[in-house]
């Protein structure tokens, strides 16, 4: 690929004629060093890999026909500066759905054939959290808590919603339990992502309040009688070390920290001949390949921290 593949940008805050804000995103020129020749290099034998795949998606039902993937280039994006951002992009896979969008018609990455196989895709759990948790205070999160423990669900919000003896043997199979629970932790993931990229709590529930995923439990929401500032102080409580940082922009870090983990799959990969599709905190791969993958996203995961706490991490959880 000839393509620059290391880009740095920054985001710049434009008013229209009504006065109102709009952000538009610069490519800023740099200087190579020793550290963005290596990406690059990185980089080419990536896309090289990538342009002698044959990835395809296969056919979705009458919804969608099979094609081939042909936007395979992937470069990397930072912004302002060569440790904020740094995730791999410009690729189809990227854009595409997850496994279980809200709209079925919507084409999607479990369709994602490499070669004649199908593939898998495997998923960092609560990636940003726990790397909140050890950036911020050198805490191995999963090693604090254990795999078992869920980040999104606090207790407290789940008797608020249910009440004290949801757990009665009656109760705590029942599908509107573990529905409540579900809307809970999909509240608490999106509030935390927006937290972590914004400056206040104002702003933050504002923000929330216009998520799509958000929008789509407002009727229970309101039919419940759920408070979501209640359930944010649970969620905010549950995870008192770190609550400090949110509200500090801190997400665009948290993304150059989670691009450096998933550098070093890739490049593991690629030495392989392992053909790897990065989607930040995710990968996929062909299934034959799956324990290989797992084996270096918790190598990279353990690595990466490591040498920038000076802790030993146990390994992360991941789901599939």
């Amino acid at each position: 690929p000839t393509q620059e593949s290391i880009i740095l940008r920054k985001t710049k805050v434009l008013k229209d004629r009504r006065g109102k804000k709009k952000k538009q995103k610069i490519d800023l020129e740099y200087k190579d060093t020793r550290d963005t020749n290596k990406m690059r290099r990185d980089l080419a034998k990536y896309n090289n890999l990538l342009r002698r795949t044959h990835i395809w998606v296969q056919a979705n039902g009458f919804s969608f026909p099979a094609y081939n993937i042909t936007n395979k280039f992937t470069a990397r994006i930072f912004t302002n500066d060569f440790e904020h951002g740094g995730r791999f992009y410009r690729n189809h896979w990227v854009e595409m759905a997850s496994d279980k969008p809200a709209n079925k018609n919507i084409q999607n990455r479990s369709h994602i054939r490499i070669g004649r196989q199908r593939t898998v895709e495997v998923d960092f759990t609560a990636m940003h959290l726990s790397l909140l948790y050890a950036h911020s205070r050198g805490i191995d999160y999963w090693k604090l808590f254990g795999t078992n423990h869920d980040p999104y669900l606090p207790e407290q919000s789940v008797i608020r919603c249910l009440g004290k003896n949801y757990k009665t043997e009656s109760r705590a199979d029942q599908p509107f339990v573990k529905e409540t629970k579900r809307y809970i932790r999909t509240i608490n993931k999106a509030f935390f992502r927006i937290a972590i990229n914004s400056e206040n709590r104002k702003n933050t529930i504002k923000t929330l309040k216009d998520d799509e995923s958000y929008k789509d439990l407002e009727g229970w929401i309101e039919i419940a009688g759920i408070d979501v500032g209640l359930l944010i102080d649970d969620f905010c409580r549950q995870h008192y070390r770190v609550a400090g940082d949110l509200y500090s922009n801190i997400g665009l870090k948290l993304q150059y920290i989670d691009s450096l983990i998933s550098a070093k799959v890739l490049n593991a990969c690629t030495q392989k001949g392992i053909c790897a599709l990065n989607v930040h905190d995710s990968n996929i791969v062909a299934i034959e390949h799956e324990e290989f993958l797992i084996h270096q996203m918790k190598s990279a995961y353990k690595n990466v921290l490591g040498e920038r706490t000076h802790t030993t991490f146990v390994d992360p959880k991941l789901k599939t």
